[in-house]
């Protein structure tokens, strides 16, 4: 039971494997002379292996998603004047903010789709474009664009 707990296991999991509550563990447990030391290293175990496995899992999801050379260029890639304008005109044509993303190098979901609305959003107020950016007349709206980005112009 002390083994179990001082490899990181929680009390209610040593109290699963050994039939009682996880209450009832403590209790046993503070009863040992080595308690304190138990919990110690149960702590130190506890916090660096979630800490390790959960940033290494992170890591490698993100890493197999975007390599590091796309991360850092898709908003310089987009930057530049031509390609800037290329995806305005996408946009204003009735394109999806996650056709935008992919027309960059990026994987086309809503995450990604959000910061190229919003890295667009930055360039176009920059530049002096009008924001939101005015659909194509004949050009059909992506279903489901809100009042934000809609193509209406504003009433006076």
């Amino acid at each position: 039971m002390l083994n179990a707990y001082r490899e990181g296991a929680s009390l209610r999991a040593v109290g699963e494997q050994f039939g009682v509550s996880g209450s009832r563990v403590q209790q046993i447990l503070k009863s040992m002379p080595d308690y304190q030391a138990a919990r110690d290293s149960a702590k130190s175990n506890r916090r660096s292996r979630s800490a390790g496995a959960r940033s290494a899992r992170r890591q490698s999801l993100h890493e197999a998603t975007m390599p590091r050379e796309v991360r850092r260029s898709w908003k310089e890639e987009s930057e530049r004047d031509d390609v800037f304008e290329r995806l305005y005109q996408m946009r204003a044509a009735g394109k999806k903010w996650k056709d935008l993303a992919e027309a960059v190098g990026r994987p086309a979901d809503r995450s990604n789709a959000h910061s190229t609305m919003l890295h667009m959003k930055r360039q176009a107020r920059a530049r002096g474009r009008p924001w939101p950016i005015r659909l194509v007349n004949g050009a059909a709206g992506p279903a489901g664009t809100t009042s934000f980005d809609s193509e209406a112009a504003p009433t006076e």
